[in-house]
């Protein structure tokens, strides 16, 4: 049942989000989507293994916004 509440916070939430809120969730995804493109050349050029690609990936998590 608390799952279920906290859901429809969630949507309450976003419903009453700000051009602000918007803005720093945008800012928030475009740091972490550049950190993946940046791990993902690193792999692809070879300077990392699939094992250090995986892990740096693993610590670019999700935080509440």
């Amino acid at each position: 049942m608390e799952t279920k509440y906290c859901k429809m916070q969630n949507r309450v939430s976003w419903a009453n989000a700000t051009v602000g809120d918007l803005r720093r969730v945008n800012r928030v995804y475009a740091e972490k989507q550049q950190r993946v493109e940046q791990y993902t050349g690193e792999y692809t050029n070879g300077s990392h293994t699939l094992e250090q690609f995986l892990e740096a990936l693993m610590y670019i998590t999700p935080e509440p916004i």
